[in-house]
């Protein structure tokens, strides 16, 4: 006779990773590539001093401390998109994805605002709307119900 199998020890009760936080954070993981890109290129060029470029013998101190503000900002944003993806994939608080793009996206309509304004629509903004979309995904994937309360559980 077949023994009879013994109650399933009852699992703990956890809290499953909505596939929104995942999804939002795997495009973090991805935003952070190019913003890192970009510092590197603009610190390279800065130190190359290429023609045309910032580093040059006409620029004043002003521009440096903004370049490397720039430079600054950008790998800051991409270190706390990584780090946001990071905490998100082990299941804790995601809230580091939110901050560098809701920052970007504040700056981004308002020149995009700006730029319909001052010279209505044309094909060149087609590429900053599809920027400012893909940066919202992921804002808009963690506003949802479930990936709030997903945050609400995995708080310590």
């Amino acid at each position: 006779m077949d023994k009879p199998q013994p109650e399933l020890a009852k699992l703990p009760d956890y809290n499953r990773r909505p596939l929104r936080v995942t999804w939002a954070a795997i495009l973090a993981g991805l935003y952070a590539g190019p913003l890192l890109l970009v510092s590197a290129i603009t610190c390279y060029q800065l130190l190359g001093g290429a023609a045309g470029t910032f580093g040059g013998g006409n620029h004043d101190r002003f521009e440096l401390k903004g370049v490397l503000g720039f430079i600054l900002l950008t790998a800051a944003a991409a270190g706390c998109l990584l780090f946001g993806a990071v905490q998100a994939a082990a299941g804790h608080d995601y809230r580091w994805i939110l901050w560098p793009l809701r920052v970007f996206l504040l700056i981004g309509v308002v020149g995009q605002s700006v730029d319909l304004i001052g010279g209505g629509l044309t094909a060149g903004h087609l590429g900053g709307f599809a920027i400012l979309a893909a940066a919202a995904l992921p804002v808009v994937l963690l506003s949802t119900a479930p990936a709030k309360s997903y945050l609400t559980a995995t708080r310590p």
